[in-house]
Order: C-alpha cells, then sequence, then structure tokens
C-alpha cells in the first residue's frame, strides 16, 4: 500500500523520486517498489553515500522518526515524515511534538495526507522548509530530544566540513 501510494504524485515529481531503503529492510520494499517504477528509481547505498544522497534532495521522506529522519534535520534538508504507526510517540512530550510536526506539515499520518502536501506544495517546498515556523519547530527538536546546541548553524558546518574531510582521506 505505502508504495504504490506513491503512483499518486504528479508526474514532474515521479520522474524524479528515488527510493532507498535501509540495508535492503523491510518486507522486499526495494524489489516491490522496482516492479512499480523501474530499478532507474533505486538507489543503493553502495552507490551514493546517505550524506551525498540527502544534500542533493530537494525533500527527503521517512517512515520512521530516528536516526535517518534527524540526520536530514540536522542537516537542514527538507524532510517529511510519514508514521502509520504511532507507537513511536509513546509519551506525552513526544506525542505532543508529533501534533505539532503534524501541524506545520512536517508529518503526516498516512501516505495520502503526505502526497497531497507534495503535489500541492513541490513548486514552494524551500519557502515552507525555510519559513520560521518550521525552522523554529526543527531547531526544538533537535535541542530538546538530540541535545544540538543552540547554535545549530555552527554544528551544521562542523558536520559538514568533517564529513567532507572524512570523504577526502
Amino acid at each position: 500500500l505505502m508504495i504504490k501510494s506513491f503512483a499518486n504524485l504528479k508526474k514532474t515529481i515521479l520522474k524524479n523520486l528515488k527510493f532507498r531503503s535501509k540495508n535492503k529492510a523491510g518486507y522486499n520494499s526495494e524489489l516491490r517498489f522496482s516492479q512499480i517504477f523501474g530499478e532507474d528509481k533505486i538507489e543503493r547505498a553502495s552507490d551514493l553515500s546517505f550524506f551525498n544522497s540527502i544534500s542533493n534532495s530537494k525533500i527527503v521522506i521517512c517512515t520512521i522518526p530516528q536516526t535517518s529522519f534527524t540526520e536530514c534535520i540536522f542537516y537542514n534538508i527538507p524532510t517529511i515524515l510519514i508514521v502509520d504507526d504511532l507507537g513511536y510517540f509513546d509519551n506525552k512530550n513526544r506525542k505532543n511534538l508529533l501534533k505539532t510536526l503534524i501541524k506545520i506539515k512536517m508529518a503526516f499520518k498516512n501516505y495520502n495526507e503526505a502526497i497531497k502536501f507534495l503535489n500541492l506544495n513541490w513548486n514552494n517546498l524551500d519557502k515552507w522548509w525555510h519559513s520560521k515556523e518550521v525552522q523554529k519547530v526543527r531547531k526544538i527538536y533537535l535541542n530538546k530530544y538530540y541535545g544540538t546546541s543552540e547554535n545549530i548553524e555552527n554544528n551544521w558546518d562542523y558536520m559538514l566540513k568533517k564529513n567532507l574531510k572524512f570523504k577526502n582521506n
């Protein structure tokens, strides 16, 4: 159902769509995605690092609020979360966080809502992502749940330089 939902994206979005699964995890999702959208739509970690992948993405869609989602948020890459399993938000603080993420369209409870948002906002994703409201929530998310410093821009510069230095060695 999840993979088939992406077929409802506008053709201009579909032509740029790439699928990347984590270590071939999850119900043969890579195979199922390639059967529907083609082998050329699969992006493998062996071909492109995660950092390079997200750096070249207009938006990243995550389905689990874990490391990939947080790294995208940290690097300030436009990112949305689709969570049909609300078990990740298992306490009052996390439930409030989810409500806030949903309110500003950083999270969606189902694929159809996310796809509708993408279809309507594809040409204005940067404006949405860099809005004061989204950036404020992004910083709160990182500071409150992942202990980044108040000066996230310096952290971002540091991590970017560190990644680039590591890649060049």
